[in-house]
């Protein structure tokens, strides 16, 4: 039984530190946004990083441990995009306490997917769109 729990243990310890894996604690934070997107072509592929430009900065958004998602230091929930509160699932954002915007017509747009996430960046994809963020200093 000593053993089966060894390698119980090593197996978990092993599975924990896989880098592929994404875990909550990687996307806690604070991310600024590096107005690099790119979209997805006709054929299905994804263009080529384009800068967008823009007259107001945009604010920085934020994953609390609690699982609060902030932009600019408020809750950040924005008609079809985002909620208040995030879970991670399967290398997806979730969101959830959505904003009600009965006048506006919106794509079901509030899970990202997580294509990359590391140490200082993160693309987020939703709804044909990647946006690259920058971890904040």
């Amino acid at each position: 039984m000593k053993t089966f729990i060894k390698i119980f243990m090593f197996a978990f310890a092993f599975a924990a530190c896989q880098k592929d894996a994404v875990v909550p604690e990687k996307l806690v934070g604070k991310w600024n946004h590096t107005y690099q997107i790119q979209t997805k072509t006709t054929d299905g592929s994804w263009s080529q990083w384009q800068y967008i430009s823009t007259f107001a900065a945009l604010a920085p958004i934020e994953f609390t441990a609690n699982g609060r998602f902030l932009r600019d230091g408020k809750d950040g929930a924005e008609c079809c995009s985002a909620g208040n509160k995030f879970t991670v699932v399967n290398e997806k954002i979730i969101f959830s306490d959505l904003k009600s915007c009965p006048y506006a017509s919106c794509m079901p747009c509030s899970e990202w997917g997580i294509p990359r996430l590391d140490t200082d960046t993160l693309v987020a994809e939703s709804c044909g769109t990647r946006v690259k963020y920058s971890r904040a200093k």
